[in-house]
């Protein structure tokens, strides 16, 4: 008893050798198509790589020239938070010098916003 290949299908016993050929066409095609996929993936990989060597390089510029404002930013930032911290050291320190100008004051700026808001 002989032994079933791929070319012995039904398919086949209808087609006969035409259905061979169109196979080894199909074959070659896909060889073909691979082949120039192949050759053209070369030739575009080394474009790829250089644009993606650019972004890097720009991502690095853009980096390189925030960084000072950056710094900047957080030397105001620190210096902005001290202010309030060293206003209410200060006044803390007058109301303990002067505790009767400083309820004076007090009772002077309620009266005072009190009927500006009638």
């Amino acid at each position: 008893m002989a032994t079933s290949t791929s070319a012995d299908t039904p398919i086949d016993n209808v087609y006969g050798p035409l259905h061979g050929a169109i196979n080894q066409t199909k074959v070659q095609l896909h060889g073909a198509v691979d082949g120039a996929v192949d050759a053209t993936l070369g030739k575009v990989q080394p474009a790829i790589a250089r644009v993606q060597q650019a972004a890097h390089d720009t991502v690095n510029k853009v980096g390189d020239a925030a960084a000072p404002g950056a710094a900047w930013l957080d030397r105001q930032s620190e210096r902005i938070q001290s202010v309030p911290r060293e206003a209410l050291a200060d006044a803390r320190a007058y109301v303990v010098a002067n505790p009767w100008q400083s309820l004076g004051a007090a009772l002077t700026a309620g009266l005072l916003i009190g009927r500006l808001t009638r």
